[in-house]
């Protein structure tokens, strides 16, 4: 995915495993969507933490596909957080 110049609104996704209400549905659409090994996944999830950062620097945009995708099979347990991200100049800039 391009980023252009001006800052892109980032979002990390995280989950309440005391809130889960189907932790195998959840971990195959994360699998799905964040490209997340399900082991991995099941891992975090199949504990008793409150707070669980499933991923950093997500797209806002992916996450709102996910987000739908959640409300829609009545998961329950995961939400996000938005986060800044200053771009970055390119190489070129610097060039003389």
């Amino acid at each position: 995915m391009k980023f252009s110049r001006n800052n892109i609104p980032m979002e990390t996704v995280v989950a309440d495993a005391t809130h889960l209400s189907d932790v195998q549905a959840t971990v195959d659409l994360l699998n799905a969507k964040l490209e997340i090994p399900s082991q991995e996944l099941a891992e975090k999830l199949n504990s008793d933490r409150r707070y669980i950062v499933i991923k950093r620097e997500v797209p806002a945009a992916r996450v709102s596909g996910l987000r739908e995708k959640l409300r829609a099979g009545n998961l329950r347990g995961s939400t996000s957080s938005t986060t800044p991200r200053a771009s970055t100049p390119t190489a070129r800039c610097f060039a003389t």
